[in-house]
């Protein structure tokens, strides 16, 4: 399961190492996925959640890959695409070095054609403001995200495994919520520790495994 636990920004322990070398390599030495963010600077591809500048020496994309690669990692990677036009050069840099477990979200809706076309592992986004997922059946999984209300609901799990998909839940804490009630309901779903479909985005990676590894 911890490979399906994605570490939101890497495992960070304070905000300051958010999409930092550190909180990568901490992540991956737990066995953890992650989800990071992926812009451009001067024509290359960097990981950064902001607008990036050289001020900032954002980490390069192939980097991190070439960091994924060196670890042995195989834990799922969500890239959350910033930028548009950066399909060509993510799918190739992903070849490259030869990550298999990853997938694209987040995108504008017109660049998501690109990835798609492509056959990039794309995820659409189902949240309270999205309810309808923009190129839903082509698709490989959905980004579950809520906004206004509390988590998303466990209806929207079940709907999006009924439809062969697989399903990456973001969790609360991300928007400044508990945790708590959302966790209780997934876990009531669906047995994140064995279904092989669901993943989890999450800011306390070690909690969520040792919470959801008591559905075995």
């Amino acid at each position: 399961m911890r490979s399906r636990i994605l570490a939101h920004r890497g495992y960070w322990l304070e905000p300051g190492e958010k999409n930092s070398l550190s909180a990568f390599r901490r992540a991956f030495e737990g066995g953890f996925g992650i989800e990071t963010d992926i812009r451009d600077l001067d024509g290359e591809l960097v990981v950064s959640h902001d607008p990036p500048t050289h001020r900032n020496a954002p980490m390069p994309f192939p980097a991190f890959l070439d960091l994924y690669r060196s670890m042995k990692a195989d834990g799922w990677l969500a890239l959350n695409i910033k930028a548009d036009g950066l399909a060509q050069a993510v799918t190739e840099n992903l070849a490259e070095y030869g990550v298999a477990n990853a997938f694209v979200f987040d995108m504008s809706v017109p660049d998501m054609r690109g990835y798609l076309k492509i056959g990039a592992t794309t995820f659409t986004r189902r949240s309270d403001v999205e309810t309808a997922p923009s190129y839903y059946a082509p698709s490989q999984g959905v980004w579950l995200d809520c906004f206004e209300i509390p988590h998303s609901p466990g209806e929207w799990i079940r709907q999006a495994l009924a439809d062969d998909k697989r399903a990456a839940l973001v969790s609360p804490e991300l928007h400044g919520r508990s945790h708590e009630a959302a966790w209780a309901e997934w876990r009531e779903t669906v047995n994140m520790a064995e279904d092989e479909r669901v993943m989890l985005c999450t800011d306390i990676p070690e909690a969520a495994l040792t919470y959801f590894r008591g559905t075995t």
